[in-house]
């Protein structure tokens, strides 16, 4: 199966990994390659599938979690998948990717203060953390505090003076600002 995926012949491919489970159902390796491509044929659905059989060889696997929380997440399940990235939290409650893809996960809910506090954990580990820097700044625009959003643009603009989205989002501000 792994030579037909590295060809890009991915549907190939998961017929011999599904052969390979016949034998050996609990192969993480076979199922974490057939997740792969299964992945890269955007197939959630079936992602979430594979995501359940190694969650039941391997409970505590934080990659599955965290893709399956992605898997839901592309599915507009975005409940779902903050239960993923929680139980990610519960085993290590400072993962950066959990604690990022339960923050977007919030704002796409539109629970923007709820994202601000994932953003926030993270910038409390790493205070340079442009992702979290930019997703802040995005919640607190949408929370109408443009203030707060020239602020998190300027902090961004001072680690990368050239970054496009941050200087779009304090002209944003600055704009909102100016009509109030």
């Amino acid at each position: 199966g792994s030579s037909l995926a590295k060809l890009g012949k991915h549907q190939e491919a998961i017929k011999y990994y599904d052969k390979a489970l016949l034998i050996d159902k609990n192969n993480l390796l076979v199922l974490l390659n057939k997740t792969n491509s299964v992945e890269t044929l955007e197939d959630d659905q079936e992602a979430i599938k594979c995501y359940d059989q190694i969650l039941s060889i391997d409970e505590n696997n934080v990659l599955a979690m965290n893709n399956k929380g992605l898997a839901h997440a592309k599915l507009g399940k975005h409940q779902e998948a903050i239960k993923y990235y929680d139980k990610i939290l519960s085993i290590d409650k400072n993962n950066l990717f959990a604690l990022s893809n339960k923050g977007i996960a919030h704002a796409k809910l539109g629970e923007y203060r709820e994202a601000i506090k994932c953003f926030d954990q993270i910038l409390s580990i790493d205070e340079n953390n442009l992702n979290a820097l930019s997703c802040n700044s995005i919640a607190l625009r949408e929370l109408g505090e443009y203030r707060d959003v020239i602020k998190y643009s300027d902090i961004i603009l001072s680690i990368d003076e050239n970054n496009v989205d941050a200087l779009n989002q304090k002209g944003l501000a600055h704009a909102k600002l100016e009509e109030n």
